[in-house]
């Protein structure tokens, strides 16, 4: 006997469902045989994913429509977030997560320390309630802006234009060390 499994896990939400299907065959078994086998399991699916909708539909008749309100948004996983302990140090987690959005808004260091204190926040002295109102001001943060071009070097090809790079050494064609 051959035995086949078919697993896959789709996220739906913030749960996980797991299909999987398994066929046992012979090993001689003709491609007709295999082909009746899969049509079979697909048939079962479907009737289970029928039987799952009807009892979903009854459980909500049950229950009376429901509707939860929406959470405010916020960077911090786009729902409202306070930290425990918000006086506490902040997390590794945060201070790599600021890192990461400071290197996605193109800012040194340094600029983000003039942004920390224009917000009241110390970032040697970080806290987690601190950190995840930085968070949120760095993600409300505009992207930034792209470089100017006026008085710097255009690439070959930039608008038309077809510019040779310069030659490394003055044109001699070796590059020094």
């Amino acid at each position: 006997m051959i035995e086949h499994t078919y697993r896959a896990a789709v996220k739906i939400g913030d749960d996980y469902v797991t299909v999987e299907q398994k066929l046992i065959l012979p090993v001689d078994a003709s491609d007709d045989a295999i082909a009746t086998a899969t049509a079979t399991a697909a048939r079962i699916f479907a009737a289970q994913c029928e039987s799952v909708e009807l009892q979903i539909g009854f459980i909500r008749e049950q229950r009376g429509p429901t509707s939860p309100a929406p959470a405010p948004a916020s960077g911090n996983g786009g729902t409202s977030y306070a930290p425990r302990e918000p006086d506490a140090p902040a997390s590794t987690k945060q201070h790599e997560f600021i890192d990461r959005l400071r290197g996605k808004l193109g800012w040194s260091v340094g600029q983000l320390e003039t942004f920390a204190r224009g917000k009241a926040i110390d970032l040697l002295a970080l806290t987690k309630g601190q950190a995840s109102a930085l968070i949120d001001a760095l993600n409300a943060s505009p992207p930034p802006a792209p470089p100017a071009m006026d008085g710097a070097r255009r690439l070959p090809g930039m608008d038309g234009d077809d510019i040779p790079p310069p030659e490394p050494n003055g044109g001699d064609g070796e590059i020094p060390f």
